[in-house]
């Protein structure tokens, strides 16, 4: 990752457990556990595994889930800077969940999944997200009936936050899925990972198989936020109706998704509010990533005007720029705006 620091990891689970079976569904994508040399894949080296009709991930269906994506800015730095906003006007985001929320049918639930406040952020930007959709005129308090084991009504609205989206099965009533903004792992946290899976201290990690990691990394969290909704349960085989909203960049990782969820279907989700030039501004962002990933050890500053000429970015729109810039700061996590330069952070 182009950075220094101190690994230090536990294995946790004792080796002299031998015969233990995991039950993962995200093992298909999750590029960090293929890594781990004491995991085997049941299907490829049990007789019994090889001798299944079809892959155990595709034994359920999502003929009946659909995935609308919007291209566009995902990090925590660019939505959470737009859901904190002074200025409601200028809380873009705010715009594309309440347009969304509105658009549902007021019998069917949906659940947000965003990112948490953390102790510089001056509010909670669930709070913010709430508080915008109450003066919005929606009712966030309002409740659906839901058909379970016995009548129940449920909140409409549901709100979770990233690093909850594998441990609760509280919001299957939800038909719709929101995923606003992406969790990113960081670059020197999946160079840390990598090594603790390999259980191999001297193993060397170059940025491509981080990025690889990176990439996975979000397939996992976004399939498991979107499996908190109505489409973990299943009829017949097939997962229940289920629409799902996800905000990224990069629509490669709907065929990553096609991988645990067969039969889904993909839509765009078009941008009323958040970013339209958004696929020029990942290009972008990437490239300045890339660049910045690639400078000798020894750089610790760079001007953002320098960066611009270098990349020969010159005639770029100051707006775009200024977003593909943190976007690539969300990438690289190890370089940070400071004035009109990137600078090497110590931390």
């Amino acid at each position: 990752a182009g950075n220094a620091g101190v690994i230090t990891y536990r294995i946790l689970v004792p080796p002299e457990i031998e015969n233990i079976v995991v039950l993962d569904a995200s093992y298909p994508i999750r590029r960090l556990c293929q890594l781990d040399r004491t995991i085997r894949n049941a299907e490829t080296e049990l007789p019994e595994g090889r001798a299944l009709e079809r892959s155990m991930s595709r034994i359920k269906q999502f003929d009946r889930v659909t995935i609308r994506q919007m291209l566009a800015p995902s990090g925590r730095h660019s939505v959470v800077k737009s859901l904190l906003e002074r200025d409601r006007e200028d809380r873009l985001v705010s715009k594309e969940v309440i347009d969304l929320v509105k658009s549902i049918p007021e019998d069917e639930a949906i659940l947000l999944v965003t990112f948490r406040g953390r102790f510089t952020d001056r509010i909670d930007p669930v709070d913010v997200l709430l508080g915008d959709l109450a003066d919005a005129g929606i009712d966030i308090s309002a409740t659906v009936p839901v058909e379970d084991r016995e009548e129940r009504r449920a909140p409409r609205i549901n709100v979770t936050t990233w690093g909850r989206e594998c441990g609760t099965n509280s919001f299957a009533h939800c038909e719709h899925v929101a995923l606003v903004g992406c969790l990113h792992r960081s670059s020197i946290d999946l160079s840390a990972a990598f090594v603790g899976q390999v259980d191999d201290l001297r193993s060397q990690v170059d940025y491509g198989e981080i990025r690889v990691l990176m990439r996975s990394e979000i397939v996992h969290r976004v399939f498991q936020a979107l499996s908190r909704g109505s489409c973990r349960r299943v009829t017949n085989g097939s997962a229940r109706t289920m629409t799902g909203y996800v905000i990224h960049y990069d629509k490669a990782i709907q065929e990553e998704l096609a991988r645990v969820m067969p039969g889904v279907q993909f839509e765009p989700w078009e941008s009323g509010h958040w970013r339209p030039d958004s696929s020029k501004i990942a290009k972008l962002g990437q490239k300045i990533a890339d660049y910045l990933l690639a400078l000798p050890g020894d750089t610790v500053r760079i001007s953002t005007r320098k960066l611009k000429e270098l990349l020969n970015e010159k005639d770029c729109a100051k707006a775009t720029w200024t977003a593909a810039l943190h976007e690539a700061i969300d990438k690289t996590v190890r370089w940070k705006l400071s004035g009109r330069s990137v600078v090497l952070s110590s931390t």
